[in-house]
């Protein structure tokens, strides 16, 4: 009896774990990349008449932006291209070298959309909760300013490029691709482009790579305050001083 006792609560631990497992697997990036993965693939193939390995094998480039390509992307429909490229900005994983705005910005936005219509509803300022971190509003403000930042250079890359006779379609692929250093092409980026527009992929490219908030941060102006350790030497100073005033005699002329 005293086995059979034992044996049932050994299953019963185990399914514990199991479950616990499988429902910390589904709060993960991973999983977030894995279902917006499929998605996309099913999409694709149903409607913009690619077979199921030619959308998984193109999806998998533009959201891992690695950049591999062996179907004529310029061919493309505009909707597909459109499609390719918000899986181009929203790219790979925070732990990966993948580009793109990350899977976790997106998430934390949506998180973040959550959060100001529950804070309107209860006049309280809830806590945004990704994958088990507390986010505080700092950190949602600095996801957001790096993604707004993205669309908007974007935008004006698109519209440089539109100028110069391209496609805006076109153009914002190719300022996605580049911007998430991705390498995919609809054939803008070539031999023949004017010099101005390629140093305007170069620097797209390395911001893309730096990131936008490193830049920031690189060229900032504002000057830091003073560094801790010469606030304390000045203070160990103020105190060495008042220590050899206390040791002076009085009486001493």
């Amino acid at each position: 009896v005293l086995a059979g006792l034992f044996r049932g609560k050994m299953k019963g631990t185990l399914k514990e774990k199991i479950i616990d497992k499988i429902k910390a697997f589904f709060k993960t990036e991973i999983t977030a990349f894995i279902i917006i993965a499929i998605v996309s693939i099913i999409l694709v193939t149903a409607f913009f008449n690619l077979s199921p390995y030619d959308a998984l094998f193109h999806v998998i480039s533009a959201m891992s932006t690695t950049g591999f390509s062996y179907l004529p992307t310029q061919d493309f429909s505009n909707a597909l291209k459109i499609f390719l490229t918000i899986l181009m900005f929203i790219g790979g994983t925070s732990l990966s070298t993948a580009g793109g705005i990350k899977m976790y910005r997106l998430l934390l936005m949506i998180k973040a959309v959550k959060k100001t219509a529950t804070d309107m509803i209860t006049q309280q300022d809830s806590k945004v909760s990704l994958h088990g971190k507390n986010y505080s509003n700092s950190e949602v403000i600095q996801a957001a300013v790096l993604v707004i930042l993205s669309v908007f250079i974007i935008v004006i890359s698109s519209f440089v490029l539109t100028a110069s006779g391209f496609s805006f379609v076109d153009s914002a692929f190719e300022t996605t691709a580049a911007l998430g250093t991705v390498g995919l092409s609809v054939g803008i980026a070539g031999p023949a482009l004017a010099l101005p527009l390629k140093w305007l992929f170069t620097i797209l490219m390395i911001i893309g790579r730096v990131e936008i908030l490193s830049l920031l941060v690189v060229f900032s102006h504002k000057k830091e305050p003073r560094n801790i350790q010469e606030a304390a030497k000045r203070k160990k100073q103020a105190l060495e001083f008042t220590i050899d005033l206390d040791c002076i005699d009085p009486d001493t002329d």
